[in-house]
């Protein structure tokens, strides 16, 4: 009998990097959320609101998808990192995220880098620690 069993990579199965922007938490969707949306509608999964933050303030429904910042598409932690740094400091701006069960919801924001920086983390799958960088050092 043969039997023949799809597999993953470690990779794409891992949250190997995560964006911390406006007090919400940002990683690539895991291998459990694109088993359960077959049509992911971006890469960029909010996963946590911090308290007392932005994202809180303005009640960012989490989890979610976003797909749009100040009418741009977002499809992946790259295009978040680009425009979250070109937002200026202590500016609104708009931002649409897909909900479960595939409803849109669009909300507003104002970004305040001094008490939520933007911050990236990244994780090495080969020794599992963990190496911090920020905004103003590039990703």
């Amino acid at each position: 009998m043969d039997v023949k069993v799809p597999t993953v990579r470690a990779l794409d199965a891992d949250v190997t990097e995560y964006v911390k922007f406006y007090g919400l938490s940002a990683h690539r969707s895991t291998f459990a959320v694109r088993l359960t949306f077959p049509d992911v509608p971006s890469d960029v999964y909010l996963a946590a609101v911090l308290l007392a933050s932005p994202g809180k303030l303005y009640k960012i429904p989490v989890p979610a998808f976003v797909v749009r910042i100040r009418d741009r598409k977002v499809s992946t932690l790259d295009d978040l990192k680009q425009i979250a740094c070109e937002i200026p400091d202590d500016m609104y701006f708009d931002m649409e995220v897909i909900l479960w069960g595939n409803r849109l919801e669009k909300v507003t924001l104002k970004k305040n880098e001094e008490q939520f920086p933007t911050e990236v983390t990244r994780l090495r799958l080969d020794d599992r620690r963990v190496r911090r960088s920020d905004a103003d050092a590039g990703f």
